[in-house]
């Protein structure tokens, strides 16, 4: 009869009770997303930026109205100024909002403040 080599028996020397709680779980997911990639799942990081982008979004929409009605000889409604605008500030939000949490969220990593 043979027997297995690689089969743990009961009295094994690695302790597998403390395997459950090794990994802590949402702190080590916020870590993970914040240093090397995925999805933001913060309350707090999501309603800002979404704030932030919808700013930029109102903002870049009366700018490019505005833009488009000032110079007399201009060929653009004001509507297609304000469909410009508000690309432009949708892009600008989205790209300026992400880069102010990862900067916020590197300072916090390196003060080993990890919230």
């Amino acid at each position: 009869m043979t027997t297995n080599p690689y089969k743990t028996s009961g009295n094994s020397f690695i302790d597998h009770s403390a395997d459950q709680d090794a990994t802590p779980g949402k702190p080590t997911y916020n870590a993970v997303t914040d240093i090397v990639t995925g999805i933001n799942t913060r309350s707090g990081d999501n309603r800002f930026q979404a704030k932030f982008t919808a700013c930029t979004l109102v903002l870049g929409t009366i700018c490019g109205a505005v833009f488009a009605v000032l110079p007399s000889d201009s060929f653009l409604p004001w509507y297609g100024g304000a469909l410009i605008g508000a690309f432009c500030g949708l892009v600008i939000g989205i790209v300026v909002s992400g880069a102010g949490l990862a900067v916020y969220r590197l300072v916090l990593h390196l003060k080993r403040k990890h919230v």
